[in-house]
């Protein structure tokens, strides 16, 4: 359930940028989504599917650009996950917050 309203909030978010420039909307909605993983974390520590919205929240991290939380949550993430089905897309978003938090963007 919370994986649906995760990707609903992220839909809602980027179409009020889109296609109202609503920035300040999109940025709540990413929030929001950053805190049902956190809260998913701490709930659903055995899910099988928890696997599925700590990616839904790492994407959230990337599309804010909040590198500090990003780098240590994609940290976790590869270490509890290492043969997750998009590990490659994490392992991307680490280096891209390792070359940000670095200052050789």
């Amino acid at each position: 359930m919370y994986l649906n309203i995760m990707l609903t909030l992220d839909e809602i978010g980027r179409k009020s940028a889109e296609y109202f420039n609503d920035t300040d909307l999109e940025q709540k909605m990413w929030q929001q989504v950053v805190d049902i993983g956190e809260k998913s974390r701490t709930i659903y520590t055995n899910d099988p599917f928890l696997s599925e919205i700590l990616y839904i929240q790492l994407l959230a991290l990337y599309s804010q650009k909040e590198y500090q939380q990003l780098k240590s949550k994609t940290e976790k993430f590869l270490m509890t996950y290492p043969d997750y089905r998009m590990i490659e897309t994490v392992e991307d978003w680490y280096e891209k917050a390792l070359e940000e938090l670095s200052g050789d963007n």
